[in-house]
């Protein structure tokens, strides 16, 4: 998966590059984070967050790295209390930016604290005009304390945006090293997925000779999110 991640984000610079245009501008264009854009390209979060660290450095005030930075260590579930001092220094500068209420109320969540968890999320879900990935968190939050939850049917648009672009690109001469030399592995595809159906799951596995196999799970793109289970049970088979 790592090597396949620093093949696609070749693929995505080279692209870029053709096309004359800087990271910034395809940011602006296609309304996708700038952060999120340079890990795609890096194919690795860990030079990102060296990046991030930098832009802080020289820039204290820098909301999006504060906030970057700090939602990467609440996703990793680590450095938390840390993350939540970037976090609040960014909502500092910037205090009705629902995704940066989004970052805290997950930072909330990661520390097993779902009643602050979900205060902060149902405002960042206000702020961020129902944004499906913070829904999606909010939704996490509730079950956690055993409420009620509205699924999400659809995906963040920004990732739809990316999801798009990518599936234009024809991959196969890259993936072919993979053939030539083969890295053992297994891909999983889920029948609900529409972001990434079974059907391109299934035929990556065959341009890189992996195995594959197939989930019918009710969350789509979030399955292996939401259903670890079925993912252990695939490749335990």
């Amino acid at each position: 998966m790592i090597l396949l991640r620093r093949e696609l984000g070749d693929v995505l610079r080279d692209h870029r590059q053709a096309q004359g245009r800087t990271l910034r501008e395809v940011s602006a264009s296609a309304a996708v984070s700038l952060g999120y854009l340079s890990e795609v390209e890096r194919g690795e979060k860990e030079a990102c967050v060296t990046s991030m660290k930098r832009a802080i450095e020289l820039n204290p005030e820098n909301a999006p790295a504060l906030n970057y930075l700090g939602y990467t260590y609440a996703e990793q579930g680590l450095r938390l209390e840390e993350a939540e001092s970037l976090i609040l220094r960014a909502l500092a500068i910037s205090p009705d930016d629902g995704y940066y209420v989004d970052s805290l109320g997950w930072v909330y969540f990661r520390r097993g604290e779902y009643d602050r968890a979900i205060e902060q999320l149902e405002r960042a879900t206000t702020l961020a005009n129902d944004d499906p990935t913070v829904a999606e968190h909010l939704g996490d939050a509730y079950r956690q304390v055993g409420r009620s939850v509205v699924r999400i049917g659809f995906a963040p648009g920004s990732a739809l945006r990316l999801g798009r672009f990518v599936h234009q690109l024809d991959l196969r001469p890259e993936l072919e090293r993979f053939r030539a030399k083969p890295v053992p592995c297994t891909v999983v595809g889920c029948t609900t997925d529409t972001m990434t159906p079974s059907s391109h799951c299934r035929e990556l596995a065959g341009l890189i000779g992996a195995e594959y196999g197939e989930v019918d799970a009710a969350d789509g793109h979030i399955w292996p999110v939401t259903h670890p289970e079925l993912v252990r049970a695939v490749l335990s088979r």
